[in-house]
């Protein structure tokens, strides 16, 4: 009998003679840090309630849930329902609650800061510098935080990155994996991940370094990038991309520490008015997932670097300035056609390893799922390499590896197959003279028996569009001149 909740005699200071005041009710509300926030024009109005420093978005239901479990404390609860639920739609409307509730600004929240990066948790929250990783306690905040998915989930024990323990972590030596060159393959991956190379170490620090860039809080406009992982598998023909790298697998794990709001790439079409519907500020990704190579990437070159414009459902729009906005994240089996310095500026590359693939799968290497299989060890251990990844970023900022196929890889698919072979074998055994863009072309119609019916103006043209693209991606000269009239072309390798 002792663990009985005693019911409260006295009435709730909202029901006054048998009904409900609605100036007490949103006073009650007020006082249980309930507050919401008003957008422009067109934005929508978010409710928000604040618990221990932490404050959450909420939905309308949550307050009517909140006001009937403190009705329930009373001896006359069935009373005071009655009352409450003849009023309930119209004492919290949106307009009253407008009116009653204290407004939430977002420059109330802890502040950003540049050197330090925190991940929070149900029984902690993590603080990262360049130096140092710490655990703290929530009353050393100083002022409030929104709520994150991470804060269902419990941290216990930091583990090391030098030692074995984290070393030899399952999704450590994945992350290794993805960042090996086929020279390395071996059927030893407990030999493989030690990283016999130098180059294969700054490889695993530059995508470290991206995991810890999209798990940071902060977004510097100087720093504004998007993430492109793409496969480094050399194509052999256009048709020859296959998925199951490891690359969507990566950032999904993510999602066990910051929101991702996920976008199928295979079903985006070019109206892309509400292709955001349902996101929110609390995201930190927006994760756009196998882009198929044709969709024109440069419809979001402006979310990457400035506000970014969200149309919701029922004509309602709302605005993210450029540092609050979610970082980008595109996967690709082939790169995207970045066509200027200033579009690849947008952008920080990286080619994943195809040691997985259809024939070979983490569940393969590993024999188990990431994640869904883990006990609260492996969390902690997942959630140490994310820190120190987080602690990469900070150290060395977003570094860009080497390229190795990517401009290889977008000849392919953008051009043609016996092009490149025609080309590859121009280069090596014609003379270097100028000619003429017929006699090129009619060079080429010779190398690959061509018939006539084939030899119009239209393909003339196209094989034109495809030497620019050959010249571009591998960094030849095109030098011409006018002789008697006639413009003469030689192609030439860049010295």
């Amino acid at each position: 009998m002792n663990n009985v909740v005693r019911l409260k005699k006295q009435n709730p200071k909202y029901f006054i003679s048998g009904k409900i005041n609605n100036l007490e009710l949103l006073n009650f509300l007020e006082i249980n840090d309930f507050m919401l926030s008003i957008g422009e024009i067109k934005e929508p109005t978010r409710l928000y309630k604040k618990d221990n420093n932490i404050i959450k978005e909420i939905k309308r239901n949550n307050i009517i849930n909140f006001v009937k479990n403190d009705i329930n404390q009373y001896h006359n609860k069935k009373e005071i329902s009655e009352a409450f639920l003849r009023v309930v739609n119209d004492y919290l409307s949106e307009s009253k609650l407008i009116i009653g509730l204290n407004k939430f600004d977002r420059k109330y929240l802890l502040k950003l800061n540049k050197d330090i990066e925190r991940l929070y948790f149900k029984n902690c929250y993590i603080e990262i510098t360049k130096n140092e990783i710490l655990k703290k306690d929530y009353s050393e905040l100083k002022k409030p935080i929104m709520y994150r998915d991470s804060m269902e989930k419990t941290f216990n024990q930091l583990y090391d990155i030098n030692n074995d323990d984290l070393r030899l972590f399952d999704f450590n030596r994945f992350i290794e994996l993805l960042t090996i060159l086929r020279k390395d393959y071996s059927d030893n991956t407990d030999n493989l991940i030690k990283g016999d190379s130098e180059f294969h170490q700054e490889r695993y620090k530059a995508l470290m370094s991206i995991i810890g860039y999209l798990l940071s809080e902060n977004k510097p406009q100087s720093l504004a990038k998007a993430i492109l992982l793409t496969d480094i598998k050399l194509l052999e023909n256009k048709d020859d991309a296959n998925g199951g790298t490891g690359k969507s697998l990566l950032i999904n794990a993510l999602s066990y520490l910051v929101q991702v709001f996920k976008i199928n790439g295979k079903t985006l079409k070019n109206n892309l008015n509400f292709i955001y519907t349902g996101l929110t500020k609390e995201h930190n990704i927006i994760l756009f997932d196998d882009i198929m190579p044709n969709f024109k990437v440069e419809t979001f070159y402006t979310d990457i670097t400035s506000d970014m414009t969200v149309n919701h459902k029922g004509s309602i729009m709302e605005v993210f300035k450029a540092h609050e906005s979610p970082k980008l994240v595109f996967t690709s089996n082939t790169p995207f056609n970045l066509k200027s310095a200033s579009d690849r500026r947008r952008f920080n590359i990286f080619e994943i390893s195809d040691y997985f693939g259809e024939t070979r799968t983490p569940i393969d290497i590993f024999g188990k799922e990431f994640l869904t299989t883990w006990n609260n060890q492996d969390f902690d251990k997942f959630y140490s390499l994310m820190f120190y990844a987080i602690q990469i970023y900070l150290k060395n900022g977003l570094i860009q590896t080497e390229l190795i196929n990517v401009n290889n890889n977008l000849l392919i698919s953008q051009t043609n197959d016996m092009f490149i072979e025609f080309m590859d074998n121009y280069l090596n055994e014609y003379t270097q003279d100028f000619i003429s863009r017929t006699q090129f072309q009619e060079l080429y119609f010779e190398y690959t028996n061509t018939p006539e019916t084939k030899k119009d103006r239209s393909y003339r043209t196209k094989i034109g569009n495809w030497l620019n693209k050959y010249i571009k991606a591998r960094n030849l000269d095109l030098d011409t001149k006018q002789v008697k009239g006639k413009r003469l072309i030689r192609i030439t390798r860049n010295h």
